[in-house]
């Protein structure tokens, strides 16, 4: 029995010098652990940030607001809507089946226009806007610019609403627009949706115009004219209860202007040297050309091949 308990003691004894000795390492671990976060934070923030990297940073900080539609944001008033991402938005919807191809296209037109007829028997007034450059979006889904074109010519049939078709938003006519309107919002895209939409590729650099848009809208870009921030409003989680509607918006404000700031000229350039050029625009009057012939979603009287100018 003694030297049993002598044993045990004797173990006791040798296993303290051990727990003691994990201990210490354990210690010095979590000590290099945060010594090397602090590293890694100095290093990020001496580091010169791409101009990809810099507005994944302002959009991640942007903060969307939960606010009503016609009671906080006077939708009532005027608001524009960003004909892209309303179509991506519209593309995304589990209702729709792309595999059946050009057949999909008068369902596009439907769901669009019945967003928009809701949005009206609530009282706003909105105009939809298209931006030629923005063309570029599709080329991971060529189908897509049939279906622009045949939204922006039923839009503009029906009379719906007002369609107005830029070449950009950095030349004149943009800020022109906005200051003869003066709209409440623009409501745009986050680009959630391209990745899964338009796949690795296009996805990840459509959803980065969309949120360079972002930054266009509620930070005063360099212009002439020059105008004021916007808020921007996303269509993501646009949400109908009777007469109300809910969204999420990104506040145009003096904040955000200064977080642009100095990022705001590099990330210009690049967008432009992303979205300028006419290859979008070739290859998409190409593809429209193809379907005039064949396709009654491109006639718009139903006369044979009576197709539609490319941005009519």
């Amino acid at each position: 029995g003694e030297s049993t308990a002598d044993s045990a003691e004797a173990g006791a004894d040798a296993g303290t010098p051990v727990n003691e000795e994990d201990k210490i390492k354990r210690i010095a671990q979590l000590a290099q652990e945060e010594a090397e976060k602090a590293e890694r934070e100095a290093a990020l923030k001496n580091k010169v940030l791409t101009p990809e990297e810099n507005v994944v940073l302002f959009y991640a900080k942007s903060r969307p607001e939960r606010r009503s539609l016609f009671q906080e944001l006077a939708a009532a008033n005027c608001c524009v809507m960003e004909g892209d991402s309303l179509l991506l938005e519209t593309l995304a919807n589990t209702t729709l089946d792309l595999r059946w191809g050009a057949g999909q296209t008068l369902h596009v037109v439907y769901l669009v226009e019945n967003l928009l007829q809701q949005l009206r028997e609530r009282g706003a007034h909105c105009m939809v806007v298209f931006f030629q450059c923005n063309l570029r979006f599709w080329a991971g889904l060529p189908l897509a610019w049939l279906v622009r074109e045949q939204l922006i010519y039923n839009l503009r049939k029906t009379g719906l609403v007002p369609v107005h078709v830029f070449d950009n938003y950095w030349g004149d006519s943009w800020p022109q627009f906005l200051v003869e309107h003066n709209p409440s919002f623009v409501m745009s895209g986050d680009g959630e949706q391209a990745g899964e939409l338009l796949g690795p590729v296009h996805g990840p650099a459509v959803a980065y115009l969309l949120r360079c848009f972002l930054v266009h809208c509620v930070s005063r870009w360099k212009s002439t004219p020059p105008f004021y921030p916007v808020h921007c409003v996303f269509y993501s989680r646009l949400a109908m209860n009777g007469l109300k509607a809910d969204v999420w918006v990104v506040r145009a404000s003096s904040k955000n202007a200064a977080r642009v700031e100095p990022f705001w000229e590099e990330m210009h350039q690049d967008c432009i040297a992303q979205l300028q050029g006419t290859s979008g625009e070739a290859q998409a009057e190409s593809l429209l050309q193809r379907f005039a012939g064949c396709s009654l979603a491109l006639q718009g009287s139903g006369a044979a091949g009576e197709g539609l100018p490319l941005g009519a």
